[in-house]
C-alpha cells in the first residue's frame, strides 16, 4: 500500500515539491525564531546575574572660602575651603518602597597597623622637637627671631638630591624661628616673649621669597606642630574636652609650671615618643557589606589575580575574611590563605586618604585626653583574594578608593564600634557613599527618591549600570522580533500543514472510495493516504531544520592578515585593515559588558532539543490531524464519497 501511495505523490511532483520546499520554509522560520528567542531569553537572564547597578551620593559644595594672607616668607598665602550644608543623614534615604539590594553605606577607612607587614612607599621629613629660650620677641607669622637651643628632645635629619645634609642642633646653638604657618586661618601665631622657654615642633625651611628678610642661605626653623587631637564624633564635631580639645596644632607651649602640672608635659613626651617611632606603619582598611558597592571593583577597574572573591554569606556573617592588592603581597610576601593580625586605630569618614602618599594625612596619635588611641578592634583575618589594577600607571595613584595597600573586609567581621576613635567626619564622597539597586529600576527609584528625601537638592546621586541599559535594550528588540518570528513560522506552519491536508487528505475523498470498492480494507486504505504525506511532511521538516541550523550557525567570513612575505624581516601590519583582533591575553578587554560578553557556551552551542522538538512537533500534529481525516472518511460509505454526499 506504501507503494501504491508514493505512485499518486510521482503523478503530481510539482504540488508535492511546493509542499516540501513551504514545509522547509515554515519549519526553519519556526526553528529560527525559537532558538533565537531562547537565546536572548537565557542572555537576558544572564544580563540580571552579570550586571549590576549601583548609585554613588555626593554632598554638593555651597561655594568655595578662599583665604588670602600676605608674609614675607610665602609672599601670598591662600587656602581654599569647600563650603557645605549639614550633612544628609543615610536614614532619610531608607525610605518605604526603596527596595534595596544593598542599602546605602557610608565607608570609613580605618587606618590600620598590620603586624610584620609594611606598606608600600614611603616620604622622608626633617623636623625637630626642641625646647628654647626667646631672644626676642614675636607678635606677626612672617616675623624671624632669634632663640637659643636649650634642649633636643628628637631630631631627623634630612640629606637633599644634592648630597647636603640639614645640621644636628646643638645645645646653645642660636637659630632664626618663623611661625609663617601659623596664618590667620590656622588660629594665628603663638605670641612668645624674648628671655620665656617654649618647646614646639620645627621644620627646616628656605626663604624663598625675595620679600623675607632671612638670609637665604641660613636655615630658617618653622613650627608646625605640638600635641593636637582631631577626635570627633560622627557627626564631625570636635570632642574639646579633655588636655587637647579644642587647642590649635600650630603652636608653641610654654615651659612653665603650669605645663609641668595639666599634663601637657606627658601629652609632649607621647609625641616625641610617636615621632622617634617613625610615622606608623598605617594603611587603610576598607569595610563594605559587598564588593559591587565599591567602585573601582563595580567599574571593573580591578580583577582577582589570584584566590576568590569575597563571598555574600562572608559578607552576611561577618566572616574574618580580606583582600589585599597585589602590591601589597608582593611586597609582603603573601600568598592566598595567609593570616593578617589587624589593628584599626583611627576611622575617616568622608575623607580620602592620599591615594599615593596618604601617609602624610596620618592624624594625629593623640586623643582629647593627650593618651594614643587604642585599636578600638583587633583581627586575625584570612586572605582569601588577591585583587590588582588593570591599569599599572593609574595603581600608583589608587584608582577611586583603592590604594596600593587597602585591605577589603566584611563591615560585619568588626565586631566593636568606632566612636572614640573617629579622628575625621567630612561631607558625603561618591567613592565611598553608595547603595545598590534592582538592574532597570535607576528611573522608578530617582523619582521615589525625590519624593520621599526632601533636601535632595543637597547631594547628587550617580546611577551606573554598566552598560545594562544598552545591552537590555537591544536584547529585549531582539527577543520582540524573535518573539514575531516565532509567531509568524507558527501561523505559516499551521496555514501549510492545512492546505497540506486539504490536498492530500480531503480532496482524495474518491480515491478512497474507488480502492475500497476494489476490495481494499480499511487499514490498507488508511496506510495508503498517510504513507506520502507523512513522507513528505518529513522530507520537509527534516529540510528546515538542517536549514535553520545551517543559518544559526552561519557567520560572515572574516578577512585574515595575509602571510608575510618570506623576507626575513618583520613587516608592519596596518590594525585598521583588520576587523578582528585576538583580545584573550588584553586587560582592557576584561572590562567590556557587551551582549557578546554574555554568549557563554551555553549560549554559543545551538540547543538540539529545538532541532528535533520543531520536526517532531509538526510531524506529530501532522498525523493527528491526517489520521482524525482519514478516520472519518473511512467511516462514510464507498458511494456516498463517490457521490459526493456525506453524512
Amino acid at each position: 500500500m506504501i507503494r501504491t501511495s508514493f505512485k499518486h505523490l510521482r503523478r503530481t511532483p510539482g504540488k508535492a515539491l511546493l509542499f516540501v520546499l513551504l514545509l522547509a520554509g515554515a519549519t526553519m522560520l519556526l526553528i529560527f525564531g525559537a532558538q533565537l528567542l531562547v537565546q536572548t531569553t537565557q542572555k537576558i537572564d544572564a544580563a540580571e546575574a552579570q550586571f549590576t547597578t549601583i548609585a554613588t551620593v555626593e554632598q554638593v559644595s555651597t561655594g568655595t572660602k578662599n583665604n588670602m594672607f600676605y608674609d614675607k616668607c610665602q609672599s601670598f598665602y591662600s587656602s581654599y575651603t569647600e563650603m557645605y550644608d549639614d550633612p544628609v543623614s543615610l536614614d532619610a534615604l531608607n525610605f518605604e518602597g526603596a527596595n534595596y539590594i544593598n542599602p546605602p553605606e557610608n565607608r570609613p577607612y580605618y587606618l590600620s597597623e598590620v603586624e610584620g607587614k609594611r606598606i608600600t612607599g614611603g616620604v622622608a621629613q626633617a623636623d625637630h622637637i626642641i625646647e628654647f629660650t626667646a631672644l626676642e620677641d614675636q607678635k606677626e607669622a612672617d616675623q624671624h627671631i632669634r632663640a637659643r637651643v636649650e634642649k633636643v628632645h628628637f631630631e631627623a635629619l634630612h640629606t637633599s638630591g644634592a648630597g647636603k645634609e640639614d645640621p644636628a642642633l646643638q645645645v646653645g646653638e642660636e637659630i632664626t624661628i618663623c611661625q609663617h604657618y601659623n596664618t590667620l586661618d590656622r588660629g594665628g601665631p603663638t605670641p612668645i616673649e624674648a628671655g620665656r622657654r617654649y618647646i614646639a615642633h620645627f621644620m627646616n625651611w628656605s626663604a624663598i621669597s625675595v620679600d623675607c628678610e632671612q638670609d637665604p642661605d641660613v636655615t630658617e626653623y618653622v613650627i608646625v606642630g605640638a600635641p593636637y587631637t582631631t577626635q570627633c564624633d560622627i557627626h564631625g564635631q570636635p570632642v574639646e574636652s579633655g588636655l587637647l580639645g579644642g587647642k590649635k596644632r600650630y603652636r608653641a607651649d610654654e615651659v612653665n609650671e603650669e605645663f609641668y602640672e595639666s599634663g601637657m608635659w606627658e601629652a609632649w613626651q607621647r609625641k616625641i615618643e610617636y615621632e622617634e617611632k617613625g610615622i606608623r606603619n598605617v594603611l587603610p582598611v576598607i569595610p563594605t557589606n559587598s564588593l559591587q558597592l565599591l567602585p573601582a571593583y563595580h567599574d571593573k577597574k580591578t580583577y582577582l589575580q589570584s584566590g576568590r572573591e569575597i563571598t555574600a554569606e562572608e559578607f552576611q556573617s561577618g566572616a574574618r575574611v580580606c583582600m589585599v592588592s597585589y602590591d601589597f603581597a608582593l611586597n609582603n610576601i603573601l600568598s592566598v590563605g595567609d593570616k593578617l593580625d589587624i589593628s584599626m586605630l583611627y576611622a575617616e569618614y568622608g575623607y580620602e586618604p592620599d591615594l599615593r602618599r596618604y601617609r602624610m594625612n596620618v592624624p594625629e596619635p593623640l586623643n582629647a585626653e593627650g593618651e594614643f588611641y587604642e585599636p578600638f578592634w583587633n583581627g586575625e583575618y584570612e586572605v582569601v583574594g588577591i585583587y590588582q589594577f588593570y591599569d599599572a600607571d593609574a595603581a600608583e595613584d589608587g584608582v577611586y578608593e583603592l590604594t596600593k595597600d587597602t585591605i577589603i573586609v566584611p563591615s560585619a567581621s568588626i565586631e566593636a564600634s568606632d566612636e572614640d576613635n573617629i579622628t575625621g567626619v567630612g561631607p558625603l564622597q561618591g567613592d565611598y557613599c553608595t547603595f545598590q539597586i534592582e538592574n532597570g529600576t535607576a528611573s522608578e527609584f530617582n523619582e521615589l527618591l525625590y519624593a520621599h528625601v526632601p533636601n535632595m537638592s543637597g547631594l547628587t546621586v550617580t546611577y551606573k549600570d554598566n552598560g545594562y541599559s544598552e545591552v537590555m535594550s537591544g536584547l529585549q528588540k531582539t527577543r520582540l522580533n524573535a518573539a514575531l518570528l516565532f509567531a509568524v513560522g507558527l501561523l505559516a506552519s499551521i496555514a501549510i500543514v492545512a492546505l497540506l491536508l486539504y490536498f492530500f487528505i480531503v480532496r482524495e475523498k474518491k480515491r478512497t472510495a474507488i480502492e475500497r470498492s476494489l476490495g481494499m480494507s480499511r487499514r490498507q486504505c488508511r496506510t495508503s493516504l498517510l504513507a506520502g504525506i507523512m513522507v513528505l511532511s518529513l522530507l520537509g521538516t527534516a529540510l528546515g531544520s538542517g536549514l535553520g541550523a545551517l543559518l544559526l550557525n552561519w557567520k560572515p567570513p572574516q578577512e585574515t592578515a595575509p602571510e608575510p612575505a618570506p623576507t626575513g624581516l618583520v613587516q608592519e601590519i596596518k590594525t585598521e585593515d583588520y576587523a578582528g583582533f585576538d583580545t584573550s591575553y588584553s586587560l582592557w578587554a576584561r572590562n567590556r559588558n557587551t551582549e557578546e560578553d554574555l554568549a557563554v557556551e551555553s549560549l554559543r552551542t545551538v540547543e538540539l532539543a529545538i532541532y528535533l522538538a520543531a520536526p517532531v512537533a509538526l510531524l506529530a500534529l501532522i498525523l493527528l490531524l491526517a489520521e482524525l481525516l482519514v478516520s472519518r472518511s473511512l467511516k462514510i460509505e464507498p458511494i456516498l464519497l463517490l457521490s459526493g454526499e456525506t453524512e
